[in-house]
């Protein structure tokens, strides 16, 4: 499993002596969304055939840009 923290916060506030709570509350909270991510990455690798799996994420990043443009 990875888990990632945002290391530049951490440097900025502990450099600041600005430490905020909030900032690792947000950060550990994503742990579990991306343990799921990478459960479900795992699971789309092995069931689906790699030209389909090209073309559904190719969609899903299409999708998510034109809805980013005219949203």
């Amino acid at each position: 499993m990875f888990v990632g923290l945002n290391i530049t916060k951490v440097t900025m506030f502990t450099g600041l002596g600005l430490l905020n709570r909030q900032l690792w509350i947000t950060d550990l909270s994503l742990i579990p969304l991306m343990f799921v991510g990478g459960l479900a990455g795992k699971w789309l690798n092995s069931h689906i055939h790699e030209t389909h799996f090209k073309r559904w994420v190719f969609l899903l990043i299409a999708g998510a840009c034109i809805r980013l443009l005219f949203f």
